[in-house]
């Protein structure tokens, strides 16, 4: 059983698609998927992501702008690495 399912939610995979064009799924403790079984799988907590968008794994917003910051305020390059 897995602890929690997002349903009805556009998954953004890195593959490019629009996720309008394929099945929409859902997503449990570790792995996501779309089609037949997740509308019926036992699970701990439903959770509706109705109009909700789901990137999973592949959004890391971290940076290191610690150190650049100190010799340019600006931190210049970033712009052009976004």
């Amino acid at each position: 059983m897995s602890n929690f399912i997002i349903d009805n939610v556009d998954i953004y995979d890195g593959s490019g698609l629009d996720p309008g064009t394929r099945e929409r799924g859902g997503v449990g403790r570790s792995n996501y998927g779309g089609g037949a079984g997740w509308s019926t799988m036992p699970v701990e907590v439903r959770i509706d992501g109705k109009g909700l968008a789901l990137a999973p794994g592949i959004i890391d917003s971290h940076t290191h702008f610690d150190a650049q910051v100190t010799w340019d305020p600006m931190v210049t390059p970033s712009p052009s690495m976004a």
